[in-house]
């Protein structure tokens, strides 16, 4: 027996395929080599792509649900791999388009991280569910905000406007495209409805998640991770709390000019922050800037003091 191992760039997802071969007893005696049988399961064959072989297994009486060792169907599989033609032939043997994988993934939310947009289309017209979440939180449209692919993000958002909300305490998309700076996101999702002053279960909005320092947001360069302005300016101009505080009593602006964001302190004053709020040990925005030498955010703060 002889086996083989196939990397798969997802968490969580690992598979195995191994070709069985009969002892050459079984042959004739002057035939050199066993006879090869696949022995491939449905979804180890529809992980690889193999239509055929798929049809053949399907015609053969094979479960269409079925899962491999990680808990991963078929129909998730050819999802992430996205290809449409064995999407279809899945959902035509009447694979379940909202069956759960690892960690609570399915298929709409696997197309949706991997911008397989055919595929996408398929599930839709096969109605499914654009509601379920992950453990972690993460819905199809979120998985969007995060792959970055516009199309599928405004296919998504089109389709299911409900999924801008979250109960359950999670970052909803647009706390994650404020994360990611993604401001074209940011604005898309405000003009559909959603809440710039939802908190996360932490207790953070949309406006403290965007001065956090991302790399992910500028190439892992984590000396320049400062917060997407026009990111910012969109939240404030939808209506974010701009002194909203966190479970310090830090606002955006104490935030911001602790960290040494000056464009952010500029866009937070033009937004009309409180220059003289204290977090809970008292601390001012202009006190915090002067004693972490950041002199070029103190001359601003103080420019806005004496213009007030």
């Amino acid at each position: 027996m002889t086996g083989r191992l196939r990397r798969i760039g997802i968490p969580a997802f690992f598979t195995v395929s191994m070709c069985v071969y009969v002892s050459s007893q079984d042959k004739p005696a002057h035939h050199p080599y066993a006879r090869h049988i696949d022995t491939r399961s449905l979804v180890d064959s529809a992980r690889e792509l193999d239509l055929p072989h798929v049809r053949k297994l399907l015609a053969a009486g094979a479960d269409v649900n079925q899962k491999d060792a990680d808990g991963t169907t078929a129909l998730i599989w050819a999802a992430w791999d996205g290809s449409a033609d064995m999407v279809k032939v899945l959902l035509d043997a009447k694979a379940d388009v909202n069956e759960k994988g690892p960690h609570g993934t399915t298929a709409l939310i696997s197309a949706a991280y991997k911008d397989r947009i055919d595929v996408l289309k398929v599930l839709l017209e096969a109605k499914a569910d654009l509601d379920p979440e992950q453990t972690d939180g993460m819905n199809a449209l979120i998985a969007t905000v995060y792959s970055g692919d516009r199309r599928t993000f405004q296919m998504l958002l089109d389709a299911g406007p409900d999924l801008i909300v979250d109960q359950a305490g999670h970052n909803t998309a647009l706390m994650v495209a404020a994360i990611l700076g993604r401001a074209d996101e940011v604005r898309k999702l405000l003009a559909a409805g959603a809440d710039p002053n939802a908190r996360n279960h932490e207790g953070e909005t949309a406006l403290l998640l965007a001065l956090q320092c991302n790399p992910f947001r500028n190439s892992g360069n984590t000396s320049a991770c400062g917060p997407e302005i026009e990111t910012i300016q969109a939240l404030l101009g939808f209506g974010a709390d701009v002194d909203v505080r966190r479970a310090d009593g830090a606002t955006p602006l104490i935030i911001a000019s602790e960290k040494g964001y000056a464009d952010a302190v500029r866009a937070l004053l033009a937004g009309g922050a409180n220059l003289n709020a204290s977090q809970n040990d008292g601390e001012t925005a202009l006190a915090a800037a002067s004693r972490l030498g950041h002199s070029d955010v103190a001359a601003i703060l103080s420019g806005a003091a004496v213009s007030q």
